[in-house]
């Protein structure tokens, strides 16, 4: 974590020449005091949001390592009320007293308009996950369990990621079905064992199908799944009707290990675990199964980026939490701390280089350094930069709405807006948030940004910030409940849905009122096709009230 000079906000003292907050005012500090400064010797723009094994609110906990979903931003611990008894002050001048009266005077004046400022109002509206009185259970259209299928056994699980990243998607979603994967538990630790297609309408299964080990991309092409499987030490292509679930095509592979795969119209490609790092297998397959490439990863220029060890200090580098993105020109993403890999799955890698929170655009990706935020054209080519800059958490998709932040004093995060083409900042910070260390993690995080049609909600410091999904202007903010842990949110017609762990509250998204409040009973919540879907260890579509 940066620990800039915060002399700027020292009155008297000249601000520090870091680049930091050129072209813009701060924006008011929240109605309370900031956490003494803590830092860790850790990259933090792609940090995960929760660990990767949460306790499960209906079954077993997840298995640890890689979880669905976007993971919003640990809680903040509560502020401390207790005062030391301090020492008896020497007798000052009245000058002096003067002096100390002016000076707490503006501070309880830059406090109370602060407050007003974060709330947006004289009164503080009920914090979102409030559940004073009675509060009734949400309802499910229909919910299941890996129990509810015939094929797994006693103990297993719905995998949460059935590419194998780190935060793919748990549902891959087709016309007429939604294909989700197993998993079960052994003394290696958890291996997928099998996939099932179930129908959206009402939780039917349609089919069930053993596949020992198997990697399905993320998305569906042409009604077929593209998948690899390992069948006695040797990995199997299949192309899988969704609509039946046989194979149209089955073909061997020369890989000797598979850690992720990802597809696009063109192809398949296949990453393998470290070997060790840099050394791992890449290869891309066409959609027939024919292997169309295959590399040794540490062939490439700076391939070590890929590789890390941040989660396991002691351990060696490894390809650590990858996730997939989509760019125009058929190229995608893969990005592991703390470098990315920009693959024409076709042809193969183009480029390697240092990346944090990476987020594509289409035809152009962001990423972040120790020296800011850089806009990159898909051959890597940095088109613009803005030093001091850096992007709130982005949301685990390829079509993820970049929120842009500063840190001018160190844990306190101000929400700045950017003409995203030119790389100016547009104007005056909208917002602070003041994060503290996370009860999980004791990292202080950075906010999460969730990207809805119609805004973009940003998530930190036990408040909500809604901004216009076009301009980036402050429409509304919302407190919290408690420590503020948010696992999602999501955009259910005029509504934004917080899930709030055991609670979930939908909010009016043009004005940010509450509208209800209710006890989640699914899982984690997901949006797919404008339902509101439960992911985790259950999985069903849950009714909006």
């Amino acid at each position: 974590m940066s620990e800039p000079d915060d002399a700027r906000f020292r009155p008297g003292d000249p601000a520090p020449d870091d680049g930091i907050g050129d072209g813009y005012d701060p924006a008011p500090v929240p109605g309370f005091t900031a956490p003494q400064p803590y830092s860790v010797e850790m990259d933090d723009g792609e940090r995960p949001q929760q660990p990767a094994s949460t306790p499960s609110r209906h079954g077993p906990s997840a298995p640890a390592g890689p979880a669905g979903g976007h993971h919003p931003p640990a809680p903040s611990a509560p502020f401390s009320t207790a005062r030391p008894t301090p020492a008896r002050p020497a007798r000052r001048s009245r000058s002096s007293w003067i002096l100390v009266g002016a000076f707490a005077l503006l501070i309880v004046v830059q406090l109370v308009g602060a407050a007003v400022s974060r709330l947006g109002g004289d009164e503080d509206p009920p914090p979102v996950g409030s559940t004073t009185g009675d509060v009734p259970d949400m309802a499910a259209v229909w919910l299941l369990g890996p129990e509810d299928l015939t094929e797994p056994e006693d103990g297993d699980e719905f995998a949460r990621n059935p590419d194998g990243a780190f935060t793919g998607p748990q549902i891959i979603v087709a016309d007429d079905a939604w294909v989700v994967a197993w998993q079960t538990e052994s003394g290696s630790g958890w291996r997928t064992a099998g996939i099932a297609a179930l129908d959206p309408a009402d939780g039917g299964v349609l089919w069930e199908r053993p596949l020992p080990g198997v990697l399905c991309a993320d998305h569906a092409f042409d009604g077929a799944l593209r998948c690899l499987h390992e069948d006695g030490g040797t990995w199997v292509y299949h192309q899988i009707e969704i609509a039946t679930g046989e194979d149209t095509v089955t073909v061997e592979t020369s890989l000797r290990e598979v850690q992720t795969v990802h597809a696009t119209a063109e192809g398949l490609v296949a990453v393998g675990p470290a070997d060790p790092a840099p050394h791992a297998e890449m290869a891309g397959f066409a959609p027939d199964g024919t292997e169309l490439w295959s590399i040794d990863v540490a062939d490439l220029d700076s391939a070590e980026l890929l590789f890390s060890h941040v989660y396991d200090s002691d351990g060696d580098p490894v390809l650590e939490r990858p996730r997939w993105r989509d760019l125009d020109d058929g190229l995608v993403m893969l990005w592991a701390t703390p470098g990315a890999a920009i693959i024409d799955p076709v042809t193969g890698p183009v480029l390697v280089h240092h990346c944090r929170a990476g987020t594509a655009q289409g035809d152009h990706y962001l990423c972040q350094d120790d020296d800011g935020l850089h806009r990159h054209a898909l051959d890597g080519t940095i088109t613009w930069s803005l030093p001091g800059a850096r992007l709130t958490v982005p949301e685990d998709r390829s079509d993820a709405r970049p929120v842009a932040i500063t840190e001018p004093v160190t844990n306190q995060f101000e929400i700045v807006p950017v003409d995203w083409e030119t790389g100016q900042i547009a104007g005056p910070a909208t917002y602070r948030f003041t994060q503290q260390p996370g009860t999980w993690s004791g990292i202080v995080l950075p906010p999460s940004a969730y990207t809805l049609a119609d805004a973009t909600i940003v998530a930190g410091d036990a408040v909500l910030v809604a901004l216009d999904p076009v301009t980036g202007a402050q429409l509304w903010t919302r407190p919290l409940e408690g420590d503020g842990y948010v696992f999602s949110v999501v955009q259910v017609g005029e509504v934004a849905v917080i899930d709030a762990g055991t609670h979930a509250a939908g909010l009016d998204l043009a004005s940010g009122e509450l509208l209800w409040t209710q006890r989640n009973t699914g899982d984690q919540l997901a949006g797919i096709d404008g339902l509101l879907v439960s992911t985790g260890y259950e999985i069903g579509v849950m009714e909006v009230p």
